[in-house]
């Protein structure tokens, strides 16, 4: 029976090529897009899911107080870990990473690299994660000063072929020029990449100390990542009330006043649910796997309703075959079975091409979404899931039209050569494409609104001019003390307009954080950096009142500012020039007010602000240079850094670039949405082309005689395509309010964002509207022009 199933199933797909053809490309591409976003899905959900102890470490955050309310970074102060330790029998062990230790210049006899993946970390590193440790001993490795475990690829790069453990490195701060020797007492595979955080060179806590020793008592020095394991057991939710407690009841008030809270924040959780500053490196988002999923949904069902719409609407192509086997004995059940056998084998095709197509599309799809996925053995477990689902497909899309078809009566069959399938089905037919419609307009407003959000992000003036702007990290200390001399000798260069400085970069982070009194008001954080005279100047930031940094002597003290127009309105002032501050432990005046400016990315809403005037914390260089000969520019700013300091490692960036570089994750989220939503429509279009071309087979006798009449082309292929014009103009009344709602939701988690205009979904109906004329078009012109007398030869 199930052998006979399957013959009469390839006999009826190869008899009907081309509706055949239709299904199984529409659920291969379905299916292929189904795999990648799962693949996707899979690979987010798996960071850090290697680790042993993973449901039981947790990062301890901290949550401060700023002018403008409160914020929270992943960053904790160095000692609270430790106490936390020894007052708390539920943290079984602790590990910081450390924030301060990022880069130094590495050699070994002539190899010599500047490397900038260098943290320090405590000695129970190996002990709570799951990093495999290939050569040393994971209790002792990071346990004494001056020692050091390396990556498996840095082994090979600076020992091949040898046999690094037990060797000796050369390291020297790129920035004081310090060097010390670090022995190697391990080597660790490589991070996998579905980790949170990525380093190859791991120096112990206890050479941190020896570096930077006085950072153990300062409170406000928040520079370590605090991880604890917990006991099996623990109620973590519990333990951070009870963090928050001993914290806010025994530390000093001078701290305690900064704070306001120390949640804990689940190892499984920082991947996708945590959005803190001072990350150790960018993060996925939640929400993206959330839209992706739906869309996956969406194009399965998209797929399906190809096959149902197709099935049903040719089903009175099958009515004689059904009453025939009714009447030679066959049973309703046997003939559902054989439907559904059919929709089954349609589905298992489709999902073998899509297996293939998934193998040879991944490479592009790796390269959209910025991820290094693959398709191994290692996924079978996902593989079966998607022959599971692929199999429930080929039932779902299948019953329907199983048991419509084993529904016809044999003598309402046999004694006419038409059978009417009746209203049902011609209204299901209609709803179903009603649904790949709203689906496909509201995929064409999201993409819409996807691409405008993320190009005002890139193109929304920060309120600085960042064109033809060098940015330089000159952070060593014999720069930081000859910069005046440096700037003197670049704007020696007649292609070099400006040369400025600032203790951070536009794109990272630009302030720290401060206590600020003006007469009676007082604030416990508020965001500051140091600039030199040219800074507002060389920007264009327009000074609203008072007076600009120009010409003014500069002294370390620091004994003029500038605020932002966000930090006098904090205050209460219109006009605060010569108001006296205290801020940076220093006291000064007021000297002028800037105007507000984005110094930091879009996705954070511009705070009070305080400019302190000073060289000595300068340590990015911006020098803004003229558009002629960019190459030998550059070359002579290279010439100048390395002869103030020979031993310069010279790095530069363009401003604007460095700007764009800060919405990658959008950009990215834009492309493979785009693609997944252009697939979704692409599937819509094969089932209408196939319902079109049926219904036109349908009418060719209609047509004839139409055309026997006088009708012109236009007239017919008009009257064709207006029955799917209406089916879009209702789709629009759906996709309108469920798209803006959605598309809403995502806006909001953007402090500046742009507004849903009307003209976004009339685009998305007109561009509908023209993928339906063309597509129901291309059959309706088809039929059109055929010989009527070939239609009408037999009445």
């Amino acid at each position: 029976m199930i052998k006979n199933y399957f013959k009469i199933a390839l006999r009826q797909l190869w008899k009907n090529k081309f509706y055949s053809g239709i299904n199984i490309l529409g659920l291969a591409i379905g299916l292929t897009s189904c795999l990648l976003i799962l693949l996707y899905v899979n690979y987010e959900l798996s960071y850090d899911q290697f680790h042993k102890n993973r449901d039981s470490i947790y990062r301890i955050t901290e949550t401060f107080k700023v002018s403008n309310g409160t914020m929270s970074t992943g960053l904790t102060p160095y000692k609270i870990a430790p106490d936390l330790k020894d007052h708390f029998p539920a943290i079984e062990k602790i590990v910081r990473i450390d924030a301060d230790i990022d880069r130094f210049v590495i050699e070994n006899g002539n190899k010599k690299f500047f490397e900038r993946s260098v943290t320090s970390a405590d000695p129970d590193f190996f002990q709570v994660f799951s990093f495999q440790l290939l050569k040393g001993n994971p209790g002792t490795a990071l346990k004494e000063p001056y020692t050091i475990v390396i990556s498996d690829k840095e082994a090979e790069k600076y020992f091949p072929g040898k046999e690094a453990l037990g060797e000796t490195l050369r390291l020297t701060d790129p920035f004081d020029h310090k060097s010390f020797n670090a022995k190697i007492t391990g080597v660790f595979k490589a991070m996998p990449a579905n980790s949170h955080f990525h380093r190859d060179f791991i120096l112990s806590m206890a050479t941190a100390d020896i570096l930077i020793p006085q950072r153990k008592d300062e409170l406000g020095w928040t520079s370590v990542y605090s991880y604890l394991l917990l006991t099996p057991g623990t109620d973590a939710k519990k333990l951070e009330t009870d963090i928050h407690n001993y914290i806010f009841k025994n530390y000093p008030e001078n701290a305690v006043q900064w704070w306001t809270d120390f949640p804990l924040l689940p190892l499984n959780n920082i991947h996708l649910h945590s959005a803190l500053k001072e990350e150790l490196e960018p993060n996925g988002d939640i929400a993206y796997i959330y839209i992706f999923s739906a869309i996956a949904f969406f194009i399965m069902l998209l797929a399906c309703i190809n096959y149902m719409n197709l099935a049903t609407a040719r089903a009175a192509r099958r009515a004689r075959e059904v009453g025939i086997r009714k009447v030679i004995g066959a049973e309703r059940k046997q003939l559902i079975g054989q439907f559904l056998g059919e929709s089954i084998i349609v589905t298992m095709l489709a999902l073998g091409i899509a297996i293939i197509l998934t193998k040879f599309s991944l490479p592009f799809f790796n390269s959209l979404s910025e991820k290094n996925i693959q398709l191994t053995i290692a996924d079978s477990k996902l593989l079966w899931i998607i022959t599971a689902i692929t199999f429930l497909l080929g039932i779902i899309t299948g019953v329907y039209p199983a048991f419509f078809l084993s529904a016809f009566k044999p003598i309402d069959v046999l004694k006419g050569s038409t059978i009417k399938t009746g209203n049902h089905s011609l209204f299901l037919r209609k709803g179903l494409v009603v649904l790949q419609f709203t689906i496909s307009i509201g995929l064409i407003a999201g993409t819409i609104i996807i691409y405008r959000q993320w190009d005002y992000l890139q193109k929304q003036k920060l309120g600085i001019n960042s064109a033809q702007t060098i940015i330089v990290p000159a952070q060593t200390t014999i720069l930081r003390e000859k910069y005046s001399l440096l700037k003197a000798e670049l704007l020696q260069n007649n292609a070099i307009a400006a040369v400025t400085s600032s203790f951070k970069s536009f794109t990272n982070r630009i302030a720290n954080y401060s206590s600020a009194t003006i007469g009676e008001k007082q604030l416990q954080s508020m965001p500051w950096t140091t600039v030199d005279n040219d800074f507002f100047k060389t920007f264009n930031i327009p000074i609203v009142s008072g007076t600009d940094f120009l010409g003014k002597p500069i002294k370390d003290s620091i004994p003029e500012f500038i605020i932002n127009e966000s930090a006098a309105q904090l205050f209460g002032m219109a006009h605060p020039e010569g108001k006296i501050i205290q801020t940076l432990g220093t006291r000064g005046v007021i000297s002028g007010v800037c105007k507000d400016f984005h110094y930091e990315s879009l996705h954070t809403a511009i705070s009070p602000m305080v400019f302190g005037l000073s060289t000595d914390r300068m340590n990015y260089t911006a020098i803004k240079v003229r558009s002629n000969n960019i190459n030998n520019t550059i070359n002579y700013i290279r010439d100048q850094f390395k002869k103030i300091d020979p031993s310069f490692l010279f790095e530069y960036s363009f401003l604007d670039d460095d700007i764009n570089a800060m919405y990658t994750s959008e950009a990215r989220f834009f492309r493979v949405f785009t693609v997944f939503a252009s697939l979704a429509i692409f599937i819509a279009c094969l089932g209408i082309l196939g319902l079109a071309a049926f219904m036109a087979s349908q009418r060719t006798k209609e047509i004839g005689i139409r055309k026997v009449l006088g009708a012109s082309v236009q007239n017919i292929s008009l009257l064709l395509t207006m029955d799917f014009i209406k089916l879009v103009l209702i789709a629009n009344f759906i996709a309108w309010p469920v798209a803006w709602y959605f598309m809403q939701k995502w806006l909001d988690h953007f402090p500046y964002r742009i507004s849903i205009s009307i003209w976004i979904f009339l685009s998305a109906a007109m561009m509908a509207l023209i993928i339906a004329s063309i597509t129901v078009g291309f059959q309706a012109i088809k039929a059109a022009i055929a010989n009527p007398v070939k239609s009408l030869r037999t009445e």
